[in-house]
Formats: C-alpha cells, sequence, structure tokens
C-alpha cells in the first residue's frame, strides 16, 4: 500500500451522500439549495456521481 491515508479514510471520503434534505451540492465555496440543487438531484439520479437516493 502507497503511503498517505489510510484506506479506511478514502473510502469515507469516496462515499456518495445521500439525496435527502441535508444535501447541498456545492462547488467550491459555492452552496446550492433549495430549487439550485435541482440539476444536481437529477444528475445523481441519472447517474453514478452525485447523491444517490
Amino acid at each position: 500500500m502507497a503511503t498517505g491515508e489510510p484506506a479506511q479514510s478514502a473510502i469515507a471520503r469516496a462515499a456518495r451522500p445521500k439525496c435527502d434534505n441535508d444535501y447541498k451540492p456545492q462547488i467550491g465555496n459555492l452552496k446550492f439549495e433549495g430549487l439550485a440543487k435541482i440539476p444536481f438531484l437529477l444528475k445523481g439520479a441519472t447517474g453514478d456521481s452525485g447523491c444517490k437516493w
């Protein structure tokens, strides 16, 4: 195994968040809330990126 962070930490960072009321997509320091997060929810629903249902 390469030096760096432990595998458990890497797995935790790679997990996709749930698409619930607390999900707030973020690009840099800009957080999307309310109706602005609908495109991110649609992208997550149709692909393997974004949040999970």
